[in-house]
């Protein structure tokens, strides 16, 4: 998450990158979002080149439609983001058969949003996966947090029995 500064107190702006080759409904997304307050920080129509501008515009939140142009289509994006980057997805689809869902589930996404989409799906969609992986990034800091702590409090124990004795 990134921060930017609206007036005199700083607000919270998430970043997130758009994958989808309707350029119709890619600039509907874009506005929409832009009005809920996210930074677009791009926008790509094939997975190919979308891999490339992910790294570089690192964002909060990737919305991924399953049907690209090329020969990637968006499950292997979305698969490629989760094991690599460990960035959270959102799906973009017309495509709600049993087949393409079950390909999808295994990338572990934040959602899905069904298309035609509404205003109110979307900013709910997005708003939830990204409380989601905040809650999921605090509780992973927090584990490595005690499993440190753990670890500090037994080589104090370990040195304490060798002067013990």
């Amino acid at each position: 998450m990134h921060t930017q500064s609206m007036n005199t107190s700083i607000q919270p702006t998430f970043r997130i990158f758009i994958v989808e080759d309707e350029p119709i409904t890619a600039e509907d997304l874009e506005y929409l979002l832009r009005s809920c307050g996210y930074d677009v920080v791009g926008n790509e129509d094939t997975g190919k080149k979308a891999y490339q501008k992910i790294v570089e515009t690192n964002p909060d939140l990737v919305l991924l439609d399953i049907k690209l142009k090329g020969k990637t289509d968006g499950i292997e994006v979305g698969a490629w983001l989760h094991e690599r980057l460990h960035i959270p997805v959102v799906y973009l689809t017309a495509y709600a058969d049993n087949e393409t869902l079950e390909r999808a589930k295994l990338t572990e996404p934040y959602g899905y949003i069904l298309k035609p989409f509404e205003k109110n799906q979307v900013k709910a969609t997005v708003e939830t996966a990204l409380h989601k992986y905040s809650m999921e990034k605090a509780a992973k800091e927090r584990t490595e947090q005690d499993l440190e702590r753990f670890e500090q409090l037994q080589r104090l124990v370990e040195q304490f029995m060798e002067k013990a004795q």
